[in-house]
């Protein structure tokens, strides 16, 4: 492998949890079924990757070495020679599992908060508000 691949090895190794590029390179012999977590999810990629050329910003889930999941989003572009033909692919490998976590808790806070106010709570909010409170101000003067 040329040399500079190497340091970008090493952070997809580190991104699924392993220790080195070598640990990564020499326990991986099945992409399809130790780091996509849907094997078909490698296949509806590389499909896409045959007929445009270029994927961007592809959401699936990884699985980590300890097999947790992680969603990635992949960019990638086929490079061909002057005769045409495909010499390697080039892309971006991003790890957008804490956005996503996010978008998650986003969308239960929105789907809690549509609930109450269209009357599909649970929790009943029909109920009369009854507060009581004193409020203390400074004695007036000159009136």
């Amino acid at each position: 492998m040329r040399g500079s691949l190497w340091p970008r090895i090493l952070a997809f190794a580190k991104m699924l949890g392993y220790e080195s590029a070598q640990e990564l390179t020499s326990t991986i012999t099945d992409p399809a079924h130790q780091v996509w977590l849907d094997p078909n999810g490698r296949s509806r990629f590389r499909q896409l990757l045959e007929e445009h050329e270029v994927v961007r910003g592809y959401e699936c889930q990884f699985k980590r070495k300890d097999g947790t999941a992680i969603w990635v989003s992949l960019n990638c572009r086929k490079v061909r020679g002057k005769d045409g033909r495909t010499l390697y692919h080039e892309g971006l490998i991003a790890d957008i599992t804490d956005r996503k976590r996010i978008e998650d808790a986003l969308r239960d806070s929105e789907e809690k908060y549509r609930d109450i106010f269209e009357g599909r709570s649970k929790e009943s909010v029909e109920r009369p508000l009854r507060a009581s409170f004193w409020l203390r101000t400074p004695p007036l003067r000159g009136c």
